[in-house]
């Protein structure tokens, strides 16, 4: 697979994207805007399509109402371990492509914090990979989350 990697941050040389043949991967500060990311999956030979959309809920786990999260990661080590994940499931042959985008920054109730999606010749497993992408995307990869909530705020 030919690595092409793109730089849109050429003030600090921080890289924001990984784009491989069968694997996109970014983060933003930018609002993820979904259709425009589920493009890059359209395959007329992928029938199977899985998308996972993470939110931003309005209220903590203990109830009380979030004024907004912010999101930070360290950028070089964040894309290389999301890249050894979607590899790693590449590989076995769970999924044909699959892109990642990660929003950091502020972000109120609602925003989109994280999409990932999966393209295969049919659905069979995919929603089971998918979970389990998800799950070791939120052990594995350096991004932290900081929840402000009635003038409070906890790293979560």
């Amino acid at each position: 697979m030919k690595l092409k990697e793109e730089n849109r941050n050429k003030k600090n040389n921080n890289k924001t994207k990984i784009i491989q043949e069968n694997i996109y991967i970014e983060i933003t500060k930018k609002e993820i805007k979904v259709n425009s990311y589920l493009k890059r999956l359209y395959d007329s030979k992928l029938g199977g399509n899985v998308v996972f959309i993470g939110t931003i809920r309005d209220k903590t786990d203990k109830g009380d109402l979030i004024d907004y999260l912010y999101y930070e990661a360290y950028k070089p080590m964040a894309l290389n371990e999301i890249r050894k994940i979607l590899e790693n499931y590449l590989f076995q042959g769970a999924f044909k492509k699959g892109l990642v985008v990660h929003r950091i920054g502020i972000l109120k109730p609602k925003d989109i914090a994280i999409l990932v999606a999966l393209a295969n010749e049919h659905r069979d497993n995919l929603f089971n990979v998918l979970d389990l992408i998800v799950k070791e995307i939120k052990e594995k990869v350096p991004i932290w989350k900081k929840e402000y909530f009635n003038n409070s705020y906890k790293w979560i």
